[in-house]
């Protein structure tokens, strides 16, 4: 399963910083990439990163509701760490 998402963060922010945040959420995350980044005009200290993530589990298909857990914990992981959704 494929999952992007957007988020703000300051501008000197480094992708790896936050795939590796990603990756420390569930073992099932097994990958995670880079999209795109483009600078907000009118927060000019910070951007939007924007990134997708692949959700696999060893065992079995995930259902819709594991995966939604999981997406919800990146969410969760990302906006503690200071970086909400844009």
């Amino acid at each position: 399963m494929n999952f992007e998402l957007s988020i703000i963060v300051p501008e000197r922010s480094l992708y790896q910083d936050m795939a590796n945040l990603v990756r420390k959420v569930d073992r099932r995350i097994i990958k995670v990439d880079y999209l795109s980044v483009f600078f907000l005009e009118n927060q000019p200290q910070m951007k939007s990163l924007s990134i997708s993530m692949e959700f696999q589990s060893p065992e079995k298909t995930l259902d819709s509701q594991e995966v939604k857990e999981l997406q919800d914990r990146v969410i969760e992981k990302l906006a503690d760490s200071g970086y909400p959704l844009r």
